[in-house]
């Protein structure tokens, strides 16, 4: 079900009934919780649910009609394999995320990525539990050595803690869609959306 706040444009409701997705006009945003809404208006702040907006600001994702058929397959797909989870960590294992180890060599540091087999050029998706309710998050390579080489400075990404989990694949769309969801920040050394 993708709910709609706002006057959706004609492309919009055609994109949503040929991806075979139930649509609903809402009056007020806030009323639903762990759902997506589409933003027409550009005003809706709603706590709980993914919120989709026609034009860039904060706190939502951008969508066009570029890119609107992958984010709803993506994002649906999410609702339900999250399906249960009550915190942000119980959905971070629901993706397949586990945890992986900072080792430390005279001062140079690396990524093992624990019990999940680390493919060379493989993409992978990394998040450091911060203070409260802040995650960083940023993308990986596998290496030959059967680590990851992140995209980000280390000592960024390991400034509030050593706990790293890490799952296969480029999970930042789906990241941010729970942080939403949770309530929680995230902090991307070069945000993406």
């Amino acid at each position: 079900m993708i709910y709609v706040y706002g006057d959706a444009p004609q492309w919009l409701m055609e994109i949503i009934n040929e991806l075979g997705y139930s649509m609903v006009k809402i009056d007020d945003c806030a009323s639903q919780q762990r759902a997506i809404i589409i933003d027409a208006h550009g005003d809706c702040h709603a706590r709980g649910s993914i919120v989709l907006a026609l034009i860039p600001r904060r706190g939502s994702i951008t969508i066009d009609r570029h890119n609107v058929r992958g984010i709803l397959k993506s994002l649906t797909t999410l609702l339900s394999t999250i399906n249960g989870a009550k915190t942000f960590e119980d959905s971070l294992s629901m993706l397949g995320f586990v945890r992986a180890f900072v080792n430390d060599y005279l001062g140079f540091s690396e990524i093992t990525a624990g019990n999940v087999r680390v493919e060379v050029g493989g993409v992978y998706s990394i998040v450091a539990p911060g203070q409260g309710t802040t995650y960083r998050v940023t993308l990986g390579r596998g290496s030959a050595r059967g680590t990851l080489v992140i995209d980000a400075n280390l000592g960024w990404l390991l400034e509030f803690s050593r706990d790293i989990y890490v799952a296969r694949g480029d999970l930042i769309l789906e990241l941010v869609a729970l942080s939403m969801i949770f309530s929680v920040s995230i902090e991307l050394p070069n945000p993406p959306y």
